[in-house]
């Protein structure tokens, strides 16, 4: 394998999390808990992309929300569609991006554009994405375009290709404690008060009524 091309069948990349999920306020599994090297299974499902030692090319079209903007962001490189969509929505659920956004999205977008997008849980269209930093280059078929550049990849040195993203890859010890304080920071706001209240207003199309938190 020289390259690995992501993409979505349908008429999207990925949506995000199974909203009927979020209606049980019983966690799945403990997150913190490691399964996956420095990951939980839900931050592997994204970062696994970035481990391997060939490109990875995201081909995004329509929605690339929440999980599904994650499993992106961990791409070497995302071409996207003209009517593609992104948000970090985990805010609209009472959460906090959970599979590794805070690893791979500041490298990429301005720490106050992060934080206006993960607070407000905003979406963008694909020419946003492109100057915000979360795409590559925005094109009319991104499929065939990811395949292009795919096939210009795997023309090249393999161990040269394997070293040159082993070096580009941040430092284990930094990636391995963010990713650990994202799983405890979820495992707190799984099914507590506000969270589940945020889910319910969302369902329920109504404002929600939070509580304000101990200080």
């Amino acid at each position: 394998i020289r390259a690995v091309i992501l993409h979505g069948a349908g008429s999207a990349f990925c949506a995000g999390l199974d909203m009927s999920v979020l209606t049980n306020a019983e966690a799945p599994t403990d997150l913190r808990r490691r399964s996956h090297g420095t990951c939980n299974l839900f931050q592997q499902a994204a970062l696994g992309w970035a481990e391997l030692n060939v490109p990875v090319i995201a081909a995004v079209h329509g929605h690339c929300l929440g999980g599904g903007l994650q499993i992106a962001l961990a791409a070497d490189f995302r071409i996207a569609a003209d009517n593609a969509k992104f948000s970090i929505m985990e805010i609209n659920w009472g959460l906090v991006p959970d599979m590794g956004l805070t690893v791979t999205a500041p490298p990429l977008i301005r720490m106050d554009h992060l934080k206006e997008m993960v607070f407000t849980g905003r979406t963008v269209d694909s020419h946003q994405a492109l100057d915000l930093g979360l795409v590559t280059r925005v094109v009319t078929d991104p499929l065939a375009e990811a395949f292009s550049l795919a096939t210009t990849i795997a023309a090249k040195s393999p161990e040269s290709m394997a070293a040159s993203k082993r070096l580009l890859t941040s430092s284990t010890g930094a990636v391995a404690n963010q990713l650990q304080a994202e799983s405890s920071a979820m495992q707190e706001l799984i099914g507590s008060h506000n969270q589940l209240e945020a889910v319910k207003a969302r369902m329920q199309n109504r404002t929600p009524v939070f509580k304000t938190p101990n200080q």
